[in-house]
C-alpha cells in the first residue's frame, strides 16, 4: 500500500513530453505496466508489492527543474 510518507512509492522519469500524453496501466496477479502514447512498450513495470484485493490506485505525473516530469 501506499502511504503518505511515499514509503512504497515509485517514480520515473518520462523526459519532457512535448504535448498531452496518452496514460494507460495495466494490472495482472504479477506485474503493473505503465504505458505513454506508445501502448506497446511499458515505460515502468513493477514487479514487487502486487495487490491480491481490488484497489484504488494513484496515478500522477509532476513537472520537475529542468523540464522534465516524473510518474
Amino acid at each position: 500500500s501506499v502511504t503518505s510518507d511515499g514509503a512504497v512509492e515509485d517514480t520515473t522519469n518520462l523526459g519532457a513530453p512535448s504535448q498531452y500524453g496518452s496514460y494507460r496501466i495495466e494490472f495482472t496477479s504479477t506485474q503493473v505496466l505503465f504505458y505513454i502514447d506508445d501502448m506497446k512498450t511499458p515505460v515502468s513495470t513493477h514487479t514487487l508489492r502486487i495487490p491480491v484485493v481490488d484497489l484504488t490506485f494513484k496515478f500522477s505525473t509532476a513537472q520537475r527543474a529542468g523540464g522534465s516530469n516524473t510518474m
